[in-house]
């Protein structure tokens, strides 16, 4: 890998503005809408809210693409957005990216069976809305997202510290720029459901765990945002068709455990890939 080479004076406090320019225009959006009554559907929430939510969501590839426009110049910006459909470039790293969160999630299972735990019955049906939660997946969390945390902050992380460090980092901003999401009836794996240590905890796992496989992806493909993309598609799918899903908080506490589980053998199974691994393109220009 190429070693890290030294940030010209524009790019030094990049990092730090994405962060705060990102949780700034996310949160200005989500806030005032996270106070929902316990319980509520989305059939039940005004458009207007549903709107806000979807605004808010964008702010990583908003800010994400404005900083790379800042720094790089609009050529950059344009190759990033046709990264989205370098299918030749990526395919056989695309697939294994759609693959990964159902195996994971099919370890985890695995793992809480073996534990004991009581995931109650699965709900197979859930698998028939595969296309819908496919299709409204892409929208909805990937590309208001890899632009910014993939696409603008993994490489400026990775000129500074590995792999790992960068992915740990990201994967922990990510889950606090959700938080508000947390009282929300969408937007995160714990939207609607019980906010305990475990669930949270188990959240947090998945994100970093979803970080440190997009950053080995796309090591795979020059960086290449597409594998990213599919990999969150993934993640998101899988958790919204989830077949142990139920009501109860025990059963969600269970479903916590095995998903942390799953993830904590992904994360141990990239680290030490990710040790060694520092940034391949050359350094942001000033110019």
């Amino acid at each position: 890998m190429a070693s890290s080479e030294p940030l010209p004076e524009r790019a030094r406090g990049s990092a730090l503005l994405f962060i705060v320019l990102t949780f700034g225009w996310s949160w200005l959006w989500w806030v005032p809408i996270a106070r929902l009554p316990a319980g509520a559907d989305l059939g039940d929430v005004p458009p207007w809210k549903l709107l806000c939510m979807l605004a808010g969501a964008y702010g990583p590839s908003l800010v994400g693409l404005l900083l790379t426009g800042r720094a790089h110049g609009a050529r950059e910006v344009k190759r990033q957005l046709r990264s989205l459909f370098a299918f030749r470039a990526t395919g056989r790293w695309t697939l294994v990216a759609l693959s990964v969160p159902w195996l994971v999630l099919a370890g985890g299972v695995l793992i809480a069976w073996f534990r004991g735990e009581q995931l109650g019955p699965p709900t197979w049906s859930r698998l028939a809305l595969l296309p819908v939660a496919v299709l409204a997946a892409i929208p909805f969390g990937p590309l208001g997202e890899e632009f910014g945390w993939r696409g603008f902050l993994q490489p400026l992380l990775l000129r500074r510290s590995n792999g790992l460090i960068a992915s740990v980092v990201i994967g922990v901003l990510w889950m606090f720029w959700h938080l508000p999401l947390f009282w929300a009836p969408a937007g995160s794996t714990l939207s609607g459901g019980p906010i305990t240590l475990v669930t949270v905890g188990a959240y947090t796992l998945a994100l970093v765990a979803m970080s440190c496989l997009a950053t080995w992806l796309m090591d795979r493909v020059g960086h290449l945002l597409l594998p990213a993309v599919a990999m969150h598609v993934g993640f998101n799918v899988d958790a919204a068709l989830m077949p142990f899903r139920q009501s109860s908080e025990a059963a969600d506490q269970a479903v916590a455990v095995a998903s942390a589980s799953g993830a904590v053998v992904l994360i141990v199974v990239l680290a030490p890939k990710l040790l060694n691994m520092r940034v391949r393109q050359p350094p942001i220009r000033s110019d």
